[in-house]
């Protein structure tokens, strides 16, 4: 019958990206249900601004995290309008989502991750199931493909994520805050038909990666891409050189299926 060959969805999971410190079993299992390693391929090299924009006042960026003792959540936050006023000097259109400002119900995703259908063994017909799971949160700073109008920001018009740490914050934690960063890079990009937006994960001093969802080598799964970058300005830039490229993500955390198969 119809209702023996349908499809079970079975509801696992709502996870935020502050998960990735405090429930590494819970947020394994967003990894494991979008067929991900738990850690990015990091790329070899270190990715430096070009020759061309090294000399360029615009792309200059110097920052130094203030000396005096502060929480370490407000410490960060001294930093997002430097940050801001940087980006809006390249005539980038970026925000402070760090509160959820000026987005929906304050999040910036809330994203659906559906696993590939297996098998269910407590059902004797073989009924196929799902498992589907949700991550839902914010980043600190976005960079927009478009102005939001004085209306809210949609995930669609996400150019470039940007999560900011401490020094400190970043070296108490670099797991922590890897897995926050490729949490966000998962529910910026599922089922994501306009974009493929990178995450910038920076301590603004000498940490800086790029991560970026990509193709595995055999065109039917996804990885995530990790890049080393020299400084924030090196990161700024190869994040927008990804955010260029064409969409590859309407497919992402949905099973895919070679052409030729049945």
């Amino acid at each position: 019958t119809i209702k023996e060959t349908l499809p079970s969805v079975l509801s696992g999971h709502v996870v935020t990206p502050s998960t990735a410190s405090r429930d590494r079993q819970r947020s394994a299992s967003i990894f494991d249900a979008v067929g991900l390693a738990l850690k990015p391929t990091e790329l070899d090299g270190e990715y430096v601004l070009p020759v061309e924009h090294q000399n360029r006042t615009d792309w200059k960026f110097d920052f130094k995290w203030p000396v005096q003792s502060l929480d370490d959540k407000v410490l960060e936050r001294t930093s997002y309008a430097p940050v801001l006023k940087y980006l809006r000097g390249l005539d980038l259109l970026a925000e402070d989502v760090s509160e959820g400002a000026n987005c929906v119900e304050r999040l910036l995703y809330n994203s659906d991750i559906y696993s590939p259908r297996k098998e269910n063994p407590n059902d004797v017909r073989g009924q196929k199931v799902y498992h589907r799971h949700r991550v839902q949160g914010r980043t600190d700073l976005v960079v927009l493909n478009k102005s939001r109008q004085g209306g809210e920001i949609l995930r669609s018009m996400v150019r470039i994520a940007i999560e900011i740490k401490t020094t400190n914050g970043y070296k108490q934690s670099v797991d922590g805050c890897m897995g926050e960063a490729q949490l966000q890079l998962i529910g910026l990009n599922a089922f994501n038909t306009n974009h493929t937006p990178p995450v910038l994960l920076s301590n603004l001093a000498k940490t800086h990666f790029v991560l970026y969802l990509d193709y595995s080598d055999d065109g039917w799964s996804y990885v995530i891409k990790k890049r080393l970058c020299a400084t924030f300005s090196a990161a700024l830039h190869f994040a927008l050189e990804k955010s260029n490229e064409d969409s590859i993500s309407a497919n992402f955390s949905r099973p895919m299926t070679p052409e030729s198969s049945d």
